[in-house]
């Protein structure tokens, strides 16, 4: 049962801070879209690239979440679910630095 316990506020805190990193990183998006349009509505010159900053914080989310989950997991010594995570990480990172080599 103190077994179960433990799992289960482990989750929690898994569940708590992943969520509040989509969060922040959808927050984020959000407001850079909305600042961007309302700039580009005024013709600002830089309104492109803050748009194309809000389109690069949304991708990076998944990425994002990843890195926090393999984090967590290595805090709280759960060796095997944080190399998986790594190793997730790992080829998402990887893949993206050879289609930019690529490209």
């Amino acid at each position: 049962m103190t077994e179960e316990r433990g799992m289960t506020q482990q989750s929690s805190r898994l569940d708590r801070t992943v969520a509040a990193t989509l969060r922040a990183s959808a927050y984020s998006s959000f407001a850079l879209a909305s600042l961007g349009l309302v700039l580009e509505f005024f013709e600002w010159r830089q309104a492109d690239n803050i748009l194309r900053a809000a389109v690069i914080f949304l991708l990076a989310t998944p990425v994002l979440r990843i890195a926090v989950m393999t984090v967590v997991f290595f805090r709280e010594r759960d060796r095997k679910y944080a190399l998986i995570a790594f190793a997730v990480l790992a080829i998402l990172v990887g893949s993206a630095v050879l289609g930019i080599r690529l490209e």
